[in-house]
């Protein structure tokens, strides 16, 4: 891999965290949806993240988007079959 590729998946790496932090906060205030596309955003960038996944899963639940919870669950529980 390039020097300049691998740098560049260096940086928005450390933009994944930003993205779960912001997607916590508008949780906690009850914004579902932005809490959602800031989720989305950082699971494009490390969607290995159970702790996120699950998260994701919850913001789904809280704004009554049962199906799509349920699949997060499940990839959550794919990902780590053990209690999150």
């Amino acid at each position: 891999m390039p020097k300049l590729a691998l740098l560049n998946d260096v940086l928005v790496r450390g933009y994944v965290n930003v993205y779960f932090d912001l997607a916590k906060i508008y949780f906690e205030e009850k914004d579902f949806d932005k809490a959602i596309q800031f989720y989305q955003r950082g699971l494009q960038i490390d969607s290995w993240r159970v702790d996120m996944v699950f998260e994701l899963a919850c913001a789904y639940k809280s704004k009554g988007l049962y199906n799509q919870a349920q699949e997060r669950f499940g990839q959550a529980l794919a990902l780590k079959p053990s209690p999150v």
